[in-house]
């Protein structure tokens, strides 16, 4: 009697066992996202946990591709609540992109086991290796969509870093965009990944790394200095670069009249040479020049650049005895500017040499009243010129950059009479002549009459005569030129009165 009323148990126990399993199984857990961390390569896989309070574990499955069928999960590992991540260290999304699934588990013992659903899978980003041209010297990157997210997309943002540096952020792309070029530098160490954004402003998918090395595409030298650009002697701007290693190189040297360019290919040529000197015969008043040296690749295109060499512009101007100097900064010594030095040169035929200032500043004002030679003119020339010194930079290398020259002449005051009384018995009264604070090399007079003729001519006073003759009151017109022991002549013109007592 004992055994029939157990089958009979058994018998209603198993007409009653799907609908126990649909009240023993869990709510399916939501998939948050998955991602791959592009240091270590594994896969992470982040859920919302299962509103069910049922939930033994949580069963992570990998989408395997199973025809005639889309696909089916092969469970890979199990979490246990609270926790709603897992880590796959054994993956494969380095080769190509990965799914995943999530479902939620109620383990009753004996054998009955109810899961819960599960989401479709979400795909591993995937950025397989980059198509890489080295003569454009271009790295092109293609990615799969993150498909769980279409119309949910915030951004893709591309992240690279150099040589181990840092990471940073060079691209932000729409939605649908899956493709990216950029240009790289030759000789370095690259590691590039992608990374999608969620228009929540919180999910975030990366994808494999990929690193890639530049050694190939023909680095040029270890470095490149760009010693000074500096004022020659006949006015243009010379150039000397230092060359970090030995070899055969292309180059290209560039010039820009702006700090942001663009610039200008000078000249192209090959060298082996580890200093390379230019002169450029830009004339310099027409501005400040900057300019690079550029390594060209194989095929002709610009690698590694020097830092930028810069001439430097010197103005001046005399206002009340009151010279006031400025000129432009010199801007991307490795070394940075340790000084600017300013020289002034007194005088023409002996002249008197001092540095009058050293120091930061791009700015001098000279006080040149105790300077002013009276007696001769000639000697009143003051020059200036800067130079520019930099520090003693990495390379062990100090540059010196000299300004054009810029000049002032200090005229001494003449002062011409308007009138004259030809009959006075003072001579300071009766003689036409210029006045001098100094005394002039030689000046010489014209008179004009008010028909424009010509009447007298001389080197000395006028005493209102021709051919002995006082001339008839009224206005006459006079040209001077005064020589000051110099090439420099004085040119003056105007009226003159003649009355009489």
């Amino acid at each position: 009697m004992a055994r029939m009323y157990l089958y009979l148990y058994l018998e209603v126990f198993l007409m009653l066992l799907p609908r126990i399993g649909r009240a023993q199984e869990p709510e399916r857990p939501d998939l948050y996202y998955v991602t791959v961390d592009p240091e270590t390569g594994y896969d992470i896989i982040v859920w919302l946990p299962s509103p069910s309070s049922n939930v033994t574990y949580y069963e992570i499955g990998i989408a395997q591709i199973n025809p005639p069928d889309p696909f089916y999960l092969l469970p890979i590992g199990q979490v246990y609540p609270p926790d709603t991540e897992f880590i796959n260290t054994n993956t494969e999304s380095g080769l190509h992109s990965v799914g995943y699934s999530v479902w939620a588990t109620n383990d009753m013992g004996g054998g009955l086991v109810f899961p819960s659903l599960f989401d479709e899978p979400d795909s591993t980003i995937f950025l397989p290796e980059p198509v890489i041209d080295s003569c454009s010297a271009t790295i092109t990157l293609e990615w799969n969509d993150y498909n769980t997210w279409r119309g949910q997309i915030e951004e893709y943002n591309i992240l690279w870093r150099i040589d181990g540096g840092p990471w940073s952020v060079i691209a932000s792309l729409d939605e649908g965009i899956n493709s990216y070029t950029r240009t790289l530098q030759a000789d370095r160490n690259y590691d590039i990944y992608v990374e999608v954004a969620h228009t929540d402003g919180i999910r975030r998918s990366k994808s494999n790394m990929q690193s890639v090395n530049t050694d190939y595409m023909n680095p040029g030298p270890e470095w490149i200095n760009a010693d000074y650009a500096t004022i020659s002697e006949d006015n243009t701007i010379d150039l000397s670069f230092t060359i970090g290693s030995s070899g055969t190189y292309q180059y290209s040297l560039l010039r820009s009249s702006g700090i942001a360019g663009p610039y200008t290919t000078v000249y192209e040529f090959e060298s082996s040479d580890t200093r390379i000197a230019y002169r450029d015969p830009v004339a310099f008043q027409s501005g400040v020049f900057y300019y690079r040296l550029v390594v060209l690749n194989s095929c002709g295109l610009p690698g590694d650049s020097s830092n930028m060499a810069n001439n430097i512009l010197l103005n001046g101007t005399l206002n009340n005895l009151n010279v006031i100097l400025d000129w432009n900064d010199y801007s991307d010594w490795y070394g940075g500017v340790q000084n600017y030095t300013v020289t002034r040169t007194v005088g023409v035929e002996n002249p008197v040499v001092d540095v009058v200032y050293t120091g930061p500043m791009t700015g001098f004002n000279d006080d040149i009243s105790l300077l002013v030679n009276h007696l001769d003119p000639y000697e009143n020339r003051i020059c200036y010129r800067v130079e520019a010194v930099e520090n003693v930079n990495k390379f062990s290398i100090q540059g010196r950059s000299i300004s054009n020259q810029t000049c002032v002449s200090v005229n001494s005051e003449i002062r011409v009479p308007n009138a004259i009384i030809p009959n006075d018995p003072d001579p300071e009264i009766s003689n036409f002549e210029p006045i001098f604070e100094f005394e002039p090399e030689h000046y010489e007079i014209i008179v004009y009459n008010r028909l424009g003729l010509k009447i007298w001519e001389g080197s000395g006073p006028w005493d209102g005569t021709v051919n002995g003759n006082f001339v008839p009151e009224g206005v006459y017109l006079y040209y001077i030129r005064i020589f000051n022991r110099s090439s420099d002549i004085v040119e003056l013109n105007g009226k003159l009165t003649i009355i009489y007592r």
